[in-house]
């Protein structure tokens, strides 16, 4: 089951122009795969990038999760970006644009239900959060931005791509979150009191009107899935 949250910057909605994030998932009784991908503001087709990214991401994870489950992190990122790059630079072609006014970031989690395993990638300025009754945690940082944030058409952001392996343990909940997202989640470098309560008890509307609440700047979206066991849902 997914929930997304996805509301329109003020300095978008100021400029008449729409939302940039797009986001993507696809499930069966096994696999669940969420993405989300941020299309670079500068970029005169920032979105249509991402919702490449979005969709090949997701398409790639989701229709052979279990070879990706099983490849090295650096295979995971050069094979995911060698796939996206080559259907944005066909988009690009189609379009008579330069393939990197396509650029996006982009963040993806593949769950396995059966062995309750989780691969995680993210490349750029987003974060993933996982929450469960005890607590929040934050298993994929956003990279250093500082001097320029890596996107999918940034040479050789595969070694920039981060891929994490790991067991979803008692967590409950994962989020994918745009910058323009978790900066309103947190106060300094501590995740507000407030958010920890709504996603520990799974409150994602809550969430979301909070989110609104903030009259983020930037793009503010979020997509949740729950790591539910395979046993413990029926799929038609």
């Amino acid at each position: 089951m997914t929930y997304t949250f996805s509301t329109t910057g003020s300095h978008h909605l100021e400029r008449k122009e729409g939302s940039q994030d797009v986001v993507s998932h696809q499930e069966n009784a096994r696999y669940a795969v969420i993405t989300l991908a941020d299309g670079v503001s500068s970029c005169t087709n920032g979105r249509e990038g991402a919702e490449v990214a979005s969709r090949e991401m997701t398409r790639l994870l989701f229709h052979k999760a279990e070879h990706f489950m099983d490849f090295p992190e650096e295979t995971v990122a050069e094979l995911s970006l060698a796939h996206i790059r080559w259907e944005l630079q066909q988009k690009a072609d189609a379009m008579h644009i330069d393939v990197k006014e396509l650029s996006s970031t982009l963040c993806s989690a593949l769950y396995d239900r059966k062995t309750r395993k989780l691969l995680l990638v993210n490349l750029g300025d987003g974060m993933i959060i996982t929450g469960s009754k005890s607590g929040c945690a934050v298993p994929a940082m956003p990279s250093d931005s500082r001097n320029g944030c890596y996107v999918t058409t940034t040479p050789e952001a595969e070694k920039k791509m981060r891929v994490y392996k790991m067991d979803a343990g008692t967590a409950e909940t994962i989020y994918l979150c745009s910058d323009g997202a978790w900066h309103n989640l947190f106060e300094r470098s501590r995740m507000r009191q407030e958010v920890q309560t709504m996603i520990k008890m799974k409150r994602n509307k809550q969430l979301g009107d909070y989110l609104q609440k903030q009259d983020p700047f930037d793009d503010c979206t979020f997509i949740t899935m729950e790591l539910k066991k395979k046993s413990e849902r029926n799929y038609a």
